[in-house]
C-alpha cells in the first residue's frame, strides 16, 4: 500500500460511556503537550546507524513527541496517532473535531537505506513499520538491539 501524501491512523481509544463530559476541566481549553521520548521512556535508544537519534550533532532534542487534546469539545472516543512531521494547524483541527492526537518520534529515516526494489514489493515497508513500532525484528534489512542489549 502506498502512502497518499499524509498517514494516520485513528483508533478506538475508549468506549463512549467512559467519555470525561465537557465541563469536567475546570479550565477548559486546547492543550499542547510535548516531551521527549527519551523522557518518557528511559529505555529509549539512538541508533545512529539507521539515523535514528536522539539528539543532532549540536545538541538540539531530535525525539520530541506532540500530543493535543481540546476539552472545549466533546471527545469523539478516537486517537490519532500521527507518523509525519508536527503540524501545528493540522494538530488543532483534531481536537476541533474532539479527536485527541498524538505524533511519535519513530525510527521512518531509514526506509530510503534499503534498495528500491526490496522497498516497493508490497510487504517491506509494513514489516519496517513493524519493526519501528515494536522494536523487534520482522525484516531482514536491520537487526535492532532490544533494550536490555
Amino acid at each position: 500500500m502506498r502512502l497518499l501524501g499524509s498517514l494516520f491512523l485513528i483508533l478506538n481509544s475508549v468506549g463512549a460511556a467512559e467519555l470525561a463530559p465537557i465541563g469536567a476541566d475546570a479550565a477548559p481549553q486546547r492543550y499542547h503537550l510535548t516531551a521527549r521520548a527519551s523522557e518518557i521512556d528511559a529505555r529509549t535508544q539512538a541508533h545512529p546507524e539507521i539515523d535514528f537519534v536522539l539528539t543532532d550533532k549540536a545538541g538540539k532534542p531530535q525525539d520530541i513527541q506532540n500530543a493535543v487534546v481540546d476539552t472545549r469539545v466533546a471527545p469523539r472516543g478516537r486517537l490519532v496517532i500521527w507518523l509525519m512531521d508536527y503540524k501545528a494547524p493540522l494538530f488543532d483541527r483534531l481536537g476541533d473535531y474532539g479527536l485527541h492526537a498524538i505524533q511519535v518520534h519513530y525510527a521512518n529515516k531509514w526506509f530510503g537505506l534499503i534498495p528500491t526494489s526490496a522497498r516497493d514489493d508490497g510487504t517491506s515497508l509494513g514489516q519496517l513499520r513493524l519493526e519501528a513500532a515494536t522494536g523487534e525484528d520482522f525484516s531482514p534489512w536491520q537487526r535492532f538491539r532490544s533494550p536490555t542489549e
